[in-house]
């Protein structure tokens, strides 16, 4: 019990020290609703396009949501519509129970409070926040359109939430996954991202199947990498040995 108390108060106080200003009057304008729906924009990476509705692509190929049919032909008649993100939080009894993420054409449904656009940062901020303590699916949901925020470091608060135990294992695999989304497009992985993964798949003491996650993402950025490179990178063989211990 104190082992776990301990825990959840190392990791309330590293999601204070990284959240911005603007990310707390974020979360107090949406903890300003007790009951009820609640939606903020902001604006989206590039290459992020939607239809405002059912899905949203973050690459080509990279399709989240619903859709029925052939993707390419459902395009020709309904336009993937860069930007911006929309969020949209479901709360009951002072808390979030659902996160739902569109991007394209902005709407407000009837009865959701719209808090208009906000800066991308603060919006990742606050969503990663809602990641570090809420149990369950909201939890978990808050992730994905943090990295969908425009030019937003994400990696500092993934970090903390793939490590901390305390945390629902589920939630731990998301971040953990998103780590590795995260480094995409990027010429080399830094170390920021590696170290961390590392540390979490060679730690004993941690859940077995958070450790099989790590070892997924990091198997999966390596060979991207090494395979981009011919298997001759410098880091490659080492971290293969790293892994292995």
């Amino acid at each position: 019990m104190i082992r776990f108390v301990k825990a959840t108060i190392v990791a309330t106080l590293a999601t204070a020290s990284t959240q911005s200003i603007g990310a707390q009057a974020l979360a107090s304008r949406v903890d300003a609703i007790n009951e009820g729906r609640v939606q903020f924009n902001f604006a989206a990476r590039p290459g992020v396009c939607g239809n405002g509705k059912t899905w949203y692509s973050t690459s080509p190929g990279n399709i989240n949501g619903n859709f029925y049919g052939n993707f390419n032909d459902m395009t020709r008649t309904e336009q993937c519509v860069p930007g911006p993100v929309r969020v949209v939080i479901d709360r009951a009894e002072k808390m979030p129970i659902s996160i739902q993420t569109y991007v394209g054409p902005l709407e407000v449904a009837p009865g959701t409070t719209d808090l208009g656009r906000v800066r991308a940062q603060d919006a990742a901020d606050y969503l990663l926040s809602i990641a570090s303590k809420t149990e369950g699916r909201a939890g978990r949901d808050a992730i994905s359109p943090a990295l969908l925020a425009d030019s937003a470091n994400t990696a500092t608060a993934l970090v903390n939430i793939a490590r901390n135990q305390a945390l629902p294992r589920e939630t731990r695999r998301q971040a953990l996954s998103a780590m590795g989304r995260s480094t995409e497009g990027m010429a080399s992985i830094p170390a920021s991202v590696t170290d961390p993964l590392l540390g979490v798949a060679r730690d004993e003491t941690d859940n077995q199947s958070v450790r099989q996650s790590a070892l997924s993402v990091l198997g999966r950025l390596d060979h991207g990498r090494c395979a981009s490179s011919g298997g001759f990178h410098a880091g490659c063989a080492n971290r293969r040995r790293a892994v292995q211990r």
